[in-house]
């Protein structure tokens, strides 16, 4: 179940991601990396992957702590167009005070604490920067293996095509989505865009299961 609290308070450490950076190895062989909805990529399993692989492959870049009526952490790469969601279960408000501590430290805050290390991806997301030539990720994502695929700055027509019957599709004119089981898409017409050019995909959320309401 994908979880997000009502009420969010984040603390957040940017360790460079307002400006482009030179990833690691591992985050440029990532990028292209097929996102399936549901199951992540290769390398990034929803429900496996845990906080201690992340950090371990790719270090710290961008970390925030996300606390309301669920207790998680976030980690960031790729200059922001990264973010990777782990819940931690069994944390609650008197756990806050220590909680906050990890932005100091956060490997090894997560380090000493197993509950932190061994949390698993619950969420992914990528987003677009303002240009294809801005951003990062380069992979398909697809709602399952063997289906068709689309990528960030797909036209919402391709969406259509790709993803057929079993997508939600809202479209707004300036602004769409698409949603399926695991996964939801956001697409928007570029700021310098004429009125009739199509809206593209600027967004991939994946998760593990269907969004529901905050616990």
């Amino acid at each position: 179940m994908q979880r997000g609290p009502a009420s969010l308070l984040l603390l957040a450490l940017a360790a460079g991601c307002s400006r482009p950076v030179e990833p690691r190895p591992a985050l440029r062989a990532l990028v292209r990396e097929p996102i399936t909805a549901g199951e992540g990529t290769p390398s990034l399993q929803l429900g496996r992957t845990t906080i201690g692989d992340c950090l371990t492959n790719y270090g710290v870049r961008g970390f925030a702590v996300l606390a309301g009526d669920s207790y998680g952490i976030e980690l960031r790469y790729l200059a922001g167009q990264l973010m990777l969601t782990f819940w931690l279960d069994g944390v609650g408000h008197d756990d806050w005070p220590e909680l906050k501590q990890a932005v100091r430290d956060p490997e090894n805050f997560a380090r000493a604490r197993p509950e932190v290390w061994n949390a698993t991806l619950a969420a992914i997301t990528i987003r677009a920067g303002s240009t294809p030539a801005a951003t990062y990720w380069q992979g398909p994502v697809t709602p399952s293996p063997g289906a068709g695929k689309v990528a960030l700055f797909s036209p919402l027509a391709a969406v259509n095509e790709a993803f057929g019957d079993g997508a939600e599709i809202r479209n707004g004119g300036a602004s769409a989505s698409a949603k399926l089981p695991g996964l939801t898409l956001e697409l928007r017409r570029p700021a310098d865009a004429e009125d009739d050019d199509p809206t593209v995909v600027t967004a991939i959320h994946a998760f593990a299961a269907a969004p529901s309401s905050p616990r």
